[in-house]
């Protein structure tokens, strides 16, 4: 803006006052260029996979011994474990991109490796002798078919952000909403094929443990994370 200069002398002010620095390209850190690379590879190759075991997926959502009938096929079992490997990183990517966890990549890793390993430990800790075999199974992975669907939902949400640029705070709210849908769906998923072995009581315990223990834990790192 032009003033009038006293004594005519321009006096120019020693920082750019108003002029709004820009951002850092997401893409100008060399981890994250390359975790766009890779995640475009990964969701190319999760493509056969996943079309092999979509349509047991979504039935999961509503009837939870469908896990069972997927772990005792071997080629749906196959199918679902590199669809959750492949989509993982760029749900990942996605999730760094967005701070939905943690406020860079790594972060988001360690919350996402410390939550699994936190189930994993407890999951080897309270196997009861008398739940069936694969039941148990089921249980344990059916986390799987709900990574699956939360990968899909953020990445469709994702695309539709690339066309429509919608504010990036309402998407980490989206994105936080769609994976507490999926969790709730799939808590609702892993009570149902335990209740084939036990009682309601038994059932309630068993996942107040086996689930909800880690995923406080984990919502918990998160929000601290996020302060």
């Amino acid at each position: 803006m032009i003033q009038d200069f006293p004594n005519g002398t321009l006096h120019l002010a020693q920082s750019p006052g108003g002029i709004a620095e820009t951002s850092q390209v997401w893409t100008d850190n060399p981890l994250a260029l390359f975790a766009c690379i890779l995640s475009a590879v990964c969701l190319v190759l999760a493509i056969r996979p996943l079309l092999g075991v979509w349509h047991k997926i979504v039935r999961g959502t509503l009837y939870g011994r469908t896990h069972i009938e997927i772990e005792r096929n071997l080629s749906m079992k196959r199918n679902l474990t590199m669809s959750v490997v492949l989509l993982a990183v760029p749900t990942v990517s996605v999730f760094a991109r967005f701070s939905v966890f943690g406020k860079n990549i790594l972060s988001s890793i360690g919350l996402l490796a410390g939550y699994f390993i936190l189930r994993a430990i407890i999951y080897r800790l309270l196997r009861h002798r008398k739940t069936d075999k694969d039941t148990w199974t089921a249980t344990r992975r059916c986390v799987l078919p709900t990574i699956v669907l939360i990968s899909v939902m953020t990445l469709v949400t994702f695309a539709l952000w690339f066309v429509f640029k919608w504010d990036e705070e309402l998407m980490k709210t989206v994105f936080h909403i769609e994976i507490a849908l999926c969790f709730l769906s799939g808590l609702r998923q892993i009570a149902e094929i335990l209740g084939l072995d036990h009682s309601r009581f038994s059932t309630f315990l068993y996942l107040c443990a086996l689930e909800i223990l880690p995923l406080s834990v984990f919502s918990a790192a998160t929000v601290f994370l996020q302060r």
